[in-house]
């Protein structure tokens, strides 16, 4: 499912990369995959560890990682070929907003690349996925941090047709279908990370309900699975 991302990259020819709210580089490293003839690509989030991480997992001359707010973006404007936002909108608390920076940062007839996990068209496997993401959101906003629920295609899709100053040009759903099956390590990981975000709610009313509902994501990962979610990559053109 990567080949139309593929090919509509290979119409930009040596694009300038930005990449919001990059975290760990994950989707920089989707780009570097599939597209070899970028001439530059850019990081940024406002998280110094994201940065650290980013840094670690790609060490490749043409890509570089800021630690930056996207409130406080110093770069030109009209000075990216594509400027990226994957699995953020749902961190967003107005993501017009956010669309208003990108749109700023992009070059006259450049685009603006959104990639985003969605609700729907999941098999079970994949829905374990949805529900870890909500148990870690409500623990996010239990601690006053903006981390809404999965949202579902159609939902993603109103944000940007409710957007007077974008147009979608292409949307398609990016399925795994070939991932591997994931490791013991990762399963582990997983539940690790289930029982230490419980640390964070510690003195919260709403812990014992947390804790049960941790408890049975990790049955559930034992008896049912776990698959990444599908995915939908959205591509903008501004409305000029």
């Amino acid at each position: 499912m990567l080949e139309k991302l593929k090919g509509y990259l290979a119409k930009v020819k040596s694009p300038r990369i930005l990449d919001i709210a990059t975290g760990k580089g994950s989707f920089i490293e989707i780009i570097r995959y599939i597209c070899d003839d970028y001439s530059e690509i850019i990081g940024i989030d406002n998280s110094p560890k994201a940065i650290e991480m980013a840094n670690r997992n790609i060490k490749e001359p043409r890509v570089s990682f800021i630690q930056m707010d996207i409130n406080e973006i110093t770069f030109e404007k009209n000075s990216f070929d594509i400027v990226c936002l994957s699995n953020s909108i749902h961190h967003m608390n107005n993501i017009n907003d956010c669309i208003d920076k990108m749109s700023e940062m992009v070059k006259p007839g450049g685009i603006l690349l959104f990639n985003e996990m969605i609700s729907d068209n999941s098999d079970e496997a994949q829905m374990t996925h949805t529900y870890i993401h909500h148990f870690w959101a409500e623990i996010d906003r239990l601690n006053g941090v903006v981390h809404k629920k999965t949202m579902k295609k159609q939902e993603i899709l109103d944000v940007f047709t409710s957007n007077t100053k974008v147009l979608i040009d292409q949307t398609w759903e990016l399925i795994f279908e070939d991932e591997e099956e994931i490791t013991k390590e990762a399963y582990d990981w997983l539940k690790n990370t289930l029982e230490k975000s419980l640390d964070r709610i510690k003195g919260f009313d709403e812990y014992p309900e947390l804790e049960k509902r941790a408890q049975e994501l990790e049955v559930r990962l034992d008896t049912i699975g776990f698959k990444p979610a599908t995915q939908v990559i959205v591509v903008v053109k501004l409305n000029k």
